[in-house]
């Protein structure tokens, strides 16, 4: 098998990823096809979650993993005996990596800054992974989305984004190709949401 049959990419590159496709859906909404909302949701929730891991990610790369995983890494690690490591270890849920980011006595290890965010972008953070989940687990139902809060709810989220980014750790490793992408992509988002 050769290369053309898969794609790289790691949790930094992701959110670069993530954010071109918000861009994208976000251009479709602004052709009037509010359907695009959800595509916008999900690609924005890859995004954050992508960018609180990275933020979290210290030096020995637990910092946004479960409690669990977190502890059975160090221990292994600490004890030399590699074959002990979690075997699948599993990221923390968006709610729990949302805390550690705000709080410093939640942090399994030192990485990017403890954020500082207000009120309105925590309720956005909230509201953005409730209306994903609606969107991920999908009941036979129907209903219907207000549009209109969600370029502030998202222009809120970009900010949290942003602040990640203005830190310097979580992107540490990306090539200047890569952050010129990610300013461009910064850029656009700011200009949509702002229209």
């Amino acid at each position: 098998m050769g290369d053309e049959n898969y794609f790289y990419t790691d949790e930094a590159h992701d959110v670069l990823i993530s954010l071109s496709e918000v861009v994208h859906q976000m251009e479709r909404v602004a052709q009037g096809d509010k359907h695009c909302w959800k595509w916008v949701v999900i690609a924005m929730a890859s995004a954050i979650n992508g960018a609180l891991t990275c933020h979290l990610s210290g030096n020995i790369q637990v910092g946004a993993l479960t409690k669990i995983d977190a502890r059975a890494t160090i221990d292994a690690l600490q004890d030399h005996n590699h074959d002990e490591l979690p075997k699948k270890p599993k990221l923390a849920n968006p709610r729990e990596l949302f805390v550690r980011a705000r709080r410093e006595d939640k942090r399994l290890e030192p990485a990017g800054c403890i954020l500082t965010l207000s009120s309105v972008q925590k309720r956005a953070f909230d509201k953005l992974f409730e209306l994903r989940n609606s969107f991920s687990h999908f009941e036979p139902r129907g209903w219907g989305i207000e549009v209109s809060g969600m370029p502030s709810i998202m222009l809120n989220l970009l900010n949290i984004i942003e602040q990640i980014y203005d830190d310097c750790w979580a992107f540490r490793h990306l090539s200047d190709n890569d952050y010129e992408d990610f300013n461009r992509l910064l850029g656009a988002l700011n200009k949509q949401l702002t229209k």
